[in-house]
């Protein structure tokens, strides 16, 4: 099972931060689909 945790953001790059089988990946993603993620709720890390 996948679980979407958050959204990174790294010097202005964007990482869709996701959960699998225990461990924790890091995709990079582009701006628009940060800030679409962002629009349904997915939270931004801290």
């Amino acid at each position: 099972m996948v679980e979407v945790t958050c959204i990174d953001e790294v010097n202005g790059q964007f990482f869709l931060v996701v959960t699998a089988a225990g461990v924790t990946i890091r995709t990079p993603i582009n701006e628009a689909l940060a800030n679409f993620l962002l629009s349904l709720g997915v939270p931004r890390c801290t």
